[in-house]
């Protein structure tokens, strides 16, 4: 495989840049602490392999060049961030101790994790831009896109699992935990109308 720690290099510097996925880990983090967010974390990082696995087919190929395929995928990534948004905006909690309610319907976690993953369009497209730069002809085609694949969502694992780390020392309580779920929530809020504000403009 030609170039592959360069494959690794970009892939980390894209994996760690702000998006709905890391910024999803580090309010989980915020919320849950390090280790109720891992769920959140893995489902991420399913959602990933999974879009770099379709991305590595035919299917991956009609969706990245076709038009309507990336508006229905911004269209319904955006309502979900938006839904996403819409319950931080509105979540409250006043006691004393961590968000004791989301610790217990954590389970959710790891499903939301792989529909952050899987209804952004973005990985799709990098995919399929990517990945044939770093094939080799004289090479196993199916290998080499294991290997990409499964590199990256092992990245993905530990690049968010670092920036969980991080973040679970802040972990919040009562009204400043609020304040970090409603500064979570515009953020959201500002990734949907980015989606909504793309697919109106291409339509």
């Amino acid at each position: 495989m030609d170039n592959y720690f360069i494959y690794l290099l970009i892939s980390i510097v894209t994996i760690a840049s702000p998006g709905p996925g890391v910024l999803y880990t580090i309010t989980n983090s915020i919320n849950l602490g390090f280790k109720n967010s891992l769920k959140g974390i893995l489902g991420i990082t399913l959602g990933m392999l999974i879009l770099s696995v379709v991305a590595s087919t035919s299917v991956g190929i009609l969706f990245a060049t076709s038009a309507y395929a990336l508006l229905a995928i911004k269209l319904i990534g955006g309502i979900y961030l938006l839904y996403l948004a819409i319950k931080l905006l509105l979540s409250r909690n006043n006691s004393t101790e961590p968000d004791r309610a989301l610790e217990k319907n954590n389970n959710g976690l790891f499903v939301k994790g792989v529909l952050i993953s899987a209804l952004n369009p973005k990985p799709m497209i990098f995919f399929v831009a990517l990945f044939p730069q770093f094939i080799s002809a004289n090479e196993s085609y199916f290998m080499q896109l294991a290997l990409l694949s499964i590199s990256f969502s092992v990245l993905v694992f530990i690049v968010h699992s670092l920036y969980s780390a991080l973040f679970s020392l802040f972990q919040l309580k009562g009204k400043h935990l609020n304040i970090v779920n409603k500064i979570s929530g515009v953020v959201f809020f500002i990734f949907a109308v980015a989606l909504f504000y793309s697919f109106a403009t291409e339509f």
